[in-house]
């Protein structure tokens, strides 16, 4: 494997983020009187936490306001101005403001800089910082193409990190400390739904041409074709975990990104997916009232 590949896709969610934001800092026109600089300078963002200064230049400056600003909008410092303000950075990552109010309380300059941070490790010797770095590279190459899989299905292209819902659920509870888009699987598995609520198992390219999976798996409905025949949806009659992990995604991945609006929307399909679970002959053991699955050695070979 080319190791500047490897590299390269070890600080994607860095540059994927990055790519989104300003590479300096971002100042509105300031007044001929007054004028706003954060140190340390020269940086692309800040980190939450960091110590930095605020300086005032310029006349009057030193006998007004300083508010800060999170990438919220909301005030998390208000001091009075003097030469220079250190604080600590705090609130909401995103683009933060400095502004100084003259005695009056009318703006008379704003500065804008982005907070910004990722999941990293640094201890003494880098043995597991390094370590952390072969977990992340692990989970960013289950395909050993890209770090995550997309799919284009009715104009819109989800992302997932595996195009299994089972190892996409596993793959998750990792990456969640470190990508930012977390909710297109769910999102993707739920709109793709069987009617009776089955989870399709996963999602490969395909053909529009008979093939393995549909000899394999037409009876009772358990293949499918979306994209114009382009993308087949599979399901191995004998699986039971598909609707599990399911759930478990959805719950995940609303822990990760504090979005109920989202998650609420989603409980339908949540809801339908037990129902089919606890109904269909092939997934419910009515005598024991249990879930259960075909003897077999194997699943899908």
């Amino acid at each position: 494997m080319n190791p500047d590949r490897r590299k390269l896709l070890i600080v994607l969610p860095a540059a994927a983020s990055a790519a989104l934001i300003s590479p300096s800092l971002q100042a509105k026109p300031q007044t001929e009187n007054t004028a706003l600089r954060i140190e340390p300078a020269g940086t692309a963002s800040f980190l939450p936490l960091q110590q930095v200064t605020l300086h005032v230049a310029g006349s009057g400056g030193e006998n007004g306001t300083v508010v800060i600003l999170d990438g919220a909008g909301r005030e998390y410092l208000r001091a009075k101005a003097g030469g220079a303000l250190p604080f600590v950075i705090g609130g909401a990552l995103g683009r933060q403001t400095a502004r100084l109010l003259d005695r009056q309380g009318v703006l008379a300059a704003e500065l804008e800089f982005m907070v910004d941070c990722s999941t990293r490790l640094n201890d003494e010797g880098g043995v597991y910082q390094a370590l952390m770095e072969a977990v992340l590279w692990t989970m960013m190459s289950w395909n050993q193409n890209y770090p995550v899989t997309t799919i284009r299905h009715q104009d819109r292209v989800y992302q997932l990190f595996v195009n299994w819902i089972f190892d996409h659920t596993l793959t998750m509870k990792g990456m969640k400390y470190f990508w930012p888009d977390l909710k297109d699987a769910v999102d993707f598995f739920a709109d793709t739904q069987r009617e009776d609520g089955m989870i399709w198992e996963n999602c490969y390219p395909s053909t529009p041409d008979y093939n393995y999976f549909d000899w394999k798996f037409h009876y009772d409905d358990f293949v499918r074709r979306i994209g114009g025949g382009f993308w087949q949806l599979r399901r191995a009659p004998v699986e039971s975990h598909v609707e599990q992990y399911f759930i478990e995604a959805l719950y995940y991945t609303w822990k990760a990104t504090g979005d109920t609006v989202w998650m609420k929307s989603k409980l339908d399909s949540a809801i339908r997916a037990v129902r089919y679970i606890t109904k269909s002959p092939y997934r419910w053991s009515e005598k024991y009232r249990l879930v259960h699955r075909g003897f077999t050695i194997d699943t899908w070979d």
